[in-house]
């Protein structure tokens, strides 16, 4: 039997995002396997137990405060540090030894009271960096001079906490080669050497439609139409707007190419504005958020689903699951989305990656598939790939290995 306690900022379905999937995933299958397991996570929700036990995790909610950040950073460590000792204090007579694990640096803090060295042995499963996606969602060359040099203060002050974080555990993983990449050149490699760990696929969950023609009839698809699909959220970095300017370059000579993107986030009005502006109210359209169950269906539908990052895709859960429910998919060079594409374009011969965001790329690549000079996987091969490299069975047994290498001796 092994014990684990996850600190994260989220769990799903309580809050939306890959990191929290990840969580989620990984936390239900370790306690189906015999593993004690807990998450400590905020909730913003008033109407929620404090605790409850799902799927045989024992999930253990925070108040998530609101209003200024370091305020609100320094109360909700507060409460996670309190929360924290009282579930470690909480073990009963034959408890194995717990293993902390910290999925995001905001928490940092709230474990500094457990050393390294100590009884009790910190994990750290690293997402990506903060002070990256800081930058990211406030830098710009549009901030004045004393906005931008605060935020690059800010995003030094995040990376201190981070480095701190990971040069306190004994374990560090995460999910990608190209995190692993960007976590060394963010912060050396001063700590303990990262095991990459890829993420991994509901096979039962995200499968193919059993009557894919008429599936798309109820969506409204016609035959000829051909349906490109983004899964995102609406933000910058995800490279959405260069997506909608290659799709007004391929309309001038496909007519029947569509672009749905499934998501929610601060860019819904400027994608709108964009989109109207090239004209493409008929051929375009804004699902918002789209529950997670009836997400299988949608990838079904589509006939190419685009992973457009910008930078910071460490992972891609979205890319898995899209393949699983037999959906081609084609992404941008950057991030871990060229690891998980490249095999498969070597495995069928198809080119899959478009130079991250170029639209005149991107369009070179959505004219060659509709030429059919580039022919995409079939929905079958990209199953079999998913279900050959992608099942949460590996992150499973890879966490079970951590566990047993931070507790040795202990």
């Amino acid at each position: 039997m092994m014990r684990f306690v996850f600190v994260s900022l989220g769990y799903h379905p309580d809050q939306i995002g890959g990191a929290y999937r990840y969580t989620t995933e990984v936390a239900v299958r370790l306690a189906d396997r015999g593993s004690k397991v807990q998450v400590l996570f905020p909730s913003q929700a008033s109407n929620v137990v404090e605790r409850e036990k799902r799927d045989g995790v024992e999930l253990i909610r925070i108040p998530d405060e609101s209003g200024w950040f370091y305020k609100n950073w320094v109360r909700e460590n507060r409460s996670m540090r309190l929360a924290l000792k009282s579930a470690l204090n909480s073990e009963t007579p034959g408890d194995p030894k717990p293993l902390v694990c910290l999925c995001h640096a905001f928490f940092a803090p709230s474990m500094n009271w457990i050393s390294k060295s100590g009884a009790i042995p910190r994990a750290y499963i690293y997402h990506g960096p903060w002070s990256e996606e800081f930058l990211y969602a406030k830098g710009g060359s549009s901030n004045s001079l004393i906005k931008r040099i605060f935020i690059g203060c800010v995003a030094s002050r995040l990376r201190s906490v981070e480095l701190k974080a990971l040069n306190r555990s004994r374990s560090i993983a995460l999910m990608s080669h190209s995190m692993l990449n960007r976590l060394q050149k963010v912060h050396g490699s001063s700590m303990v050497k990262p095991d990459v760990i890829y993420g991994g696929v509901n096979e039962d969950q995200f499968k193919p439609a059993e009557d894919r023609p008429g599936l798309r009839a109820k969506y409204g698809l016609t035959p000829d139409d051909f349906l490109l699909l983004a899964v995102r959220r609406l933000d910058p970095r995800m490279g959405l707007d260069c997506l909608i300017r290659a799709l007004a370059k391929v309309r001038n000579e496909f007519g029947q190419v569509k672009l749905w993107i499934a998501g929610k986030g601060e860019q819904q009005e400027h994608l709108k504005a964009l989109a109207k502006d090239l004209g493409l109210e008929d051929s375009f359209k804004l699902l918002g958020f789209v529950p997670e169950s009836e997400l299988p269906d949608l990838y079904s539908v589509a006939d190419c689903v685009i992973m457009p990052s910008l930078d910071l895709e460490g992972f891609g859960l979205a890319t898995v699951e899209a393949l699983s429910c037999g959906a081609p998919v084609i992404g941008s060079d950057s991030g871990a989305t060229p690891e998980l594409l490249q095999p498969l374009a070597a495995e069928t011969q198809c080119n899959l990656l478009f130079k991250s965001g170029s639209e005149d790329s991107l369009a070179e690549l959505l004219l060659e598939i509709l030429r059919k000079t580039n022919l995409l996987p079939e929905r079958k091969t990209c199953r079999e790939y998913v279900l050959k490299r992608y099942t949460w069975t590996g992150p499973v047994l890879a966490h079970e290995k951590i566990y047993q290498s931070a507790t040795l001796n202990l």
